[in-house]
């Protein structure tokens, strides 16, 4: 990604936090003054006049505002399990986001087109007389050419230090030969990371000591950026984001390369 879409990015997704958070305190202003729910047809024309609203693609701007009601009606239903009896803890409204945070964009698909391998956001002409453009561009995965895309969905990560791209798909379902008489189990450990036997008789060992020995360093290097961290009274930042994603992407590799030799070695 380059700077210039990068920087694009985290003025759209703070664009997306600051309506969530109008939406917010347009609903819980009218539950509080009349008891009631506001539904996102009526709340729509009471905030669609609004800066960041009318900054964003207004199907984006729109699935923004729904996640509002989402969170809310979500929020009733618990409240309602808790008067029956159902359910015992503390029941809060949804909470505000941060004031400098980001929040997720989705796309649905009138908002975008293909072409070729690369995918073409429409921003809006709101957007574009303001920041000076008009579309943007994110690559086409190879797993996902060929499919009808629904929705994309960009989400900021630790407060916009990087994004990520999910590809929302249809799918039809392979249907599976499957033998039913045949399993695997999986005993997980830390210096065998999984021992595996099947009923056929196959058995192996994925070796853990790796993974092992990487938590040991990721603790040590944690505690230590934790502890300048706690000197200059600084909760989190871009350095200890980093290293968390560097954990996140050495578990998922394991466990895809896991999967791959469970289909390798079995019959």
């Amino acid at each position: 990604m380059d700077k210039k879409t990068y920087k694009l990015l985290r003025t759209l997704t703070h664009l997306s936090k600051d309506l969530y958070n109008l939406t917010l305190y347009t609903v819980k202003q009218h539950y509080e003054l009349n008891g009631t729910f506001l539904p996102y047809a009526k709340a729509y024309h009471l905030v669609k006049d609004s800066e960041p609203y009318k900054l964003l693609p207004s199907q984006v701007a729109q699935q923004t505002m729904k996640i509002v009601e989402r969170n809310f009606r979500s929020f009733f239903h618990v409240l309602k399990e808790r008067k029956k009896g159902n359910y015992n803890r503390p029941v809060r409204p949804p909470k505000y986001l941060p004031k400098n945070g980001h929040f997720v964009l989705i796309f649905p698909y009138q908002s975008f087109r293909v072409k070729e391998d690369r995918i073409i956001l429409t921003l809006g002409k709101n957007f574009a007389e303001k920041y000076g453009v008009k579309h943007l561009e994110i690559p086409l995965p190879k797993n996902v050419k060929g499919h009808r895309i629904k929705e994309i969905r960009i989400l900021p990560r630790y407060n916009a230090l990087w994004f990520e791209v999910e590809y929302v798909y249809e799918v039809q379902p392979e249907e599976k030969d499957l033998d039913r008489s045949k399993y695997l189990a999986i005993d997980l450990g830390l210096d065998n990371f999984a021992t595996c036997v099947s009923t056929t008789g196959t058995a192996f060992i994925i070796e853990g000591r790796g993974l092992k020995s990487f938590n040991q360093w990721w603790n040590k290097e944690k505690a230590k950026l934790q502890s300048q961290y706690d000197k200059q009274g600084i909760k989190f930042g871009r350095k200890m984001a980093w290293l968390l994603k560097k954990r996140e992407e050495r578990g998922e590799r394991l466990y895809e390369q896991g999967g791959k030799l469970h289909c390798e070695l079995l019959p």
